[in-house]
């Protein structure tokens, strides 16, 4: 049986992984990988199937080795579960999103499964001022998205498909096609 894919969405905050993964989600009926989070939920994700579970918990799942992947980005854990991998074995093609320092991890363990994409800005000044509209931590998350924006122009080469969003329909109609080019392939 042949193995399915693995999309993985990067990009600085207010990039839109959270908006691709839930739309590429539904219009090409992909597996969403559950994450297992310690942060808060954000008002942007209301239909997320994040598991959140407090800091004890993950430290038990961890220790359990429930987790095929896992990071603490600043105060907050973030896991991938073990069982979802069984199904991309199986053949089902699956998406997901990850913190940027998670890239060499994934592609040992993934392989060729492994597609990733990365949510670029045009405008990082644009972005930065969405970034504090819209976040209550803004001011670390500014600072972030800085560090996160240089890694991935300096990283392209770990990247399969870089994408620039301008958060309009164009950008709708790339992540489309990649994602009809990854499902062909």
């Amino acid at each position: 049986m042949k193995s399915g894919k693995v999309v993985i969405i990067l990009g600085v905050s207010a990039s839109g992984k959270t908006y691709y993964k839930e739309r590429v989600t539904k219009e090409f009926d992909l597996y969403q990988l559950r994450r297992v989070i310690t942060r808060t939920r954000r008002k942007s994700e209301n239909n997320s199937i994040d598991i959140n579970v407090s800091k004890e918990q993950f430290k038990i799942m961890k220790k359990r080795k429930d987790f095929f992947i896992y990071t603490k980005i600043n105060k907050d854990y973030y896991g991938y579960l073990k069982e979802d991998l069984k199904i991309v074995e199986n053949g089902t093609n699956s998406i997901g999103d990850c913190y940027y320092k998670l890239i060499k991890k994934l592609r040992k363990i993934m392989k060729d499964r492994l597609v990733i994409i990365c949510l670029q800005p045009y405008n990082l000044e644009k972005t930065m001022e969405k970034i504090v509209r819209e976040r209550d931590d803004y001011k670390k998350r500014v600072k972030d998205a800085e560090r996160e924006y240089k890694f991935y122009e300096k990283n392209k080469d770990k990247i399969d498909f870089m994408v620039y969003t301008d958060y309009s329909t164009k950008t709708d109609e790339k992540v489309d096609e990649i994602i009809n080019r990854i499902l062909r392939n």
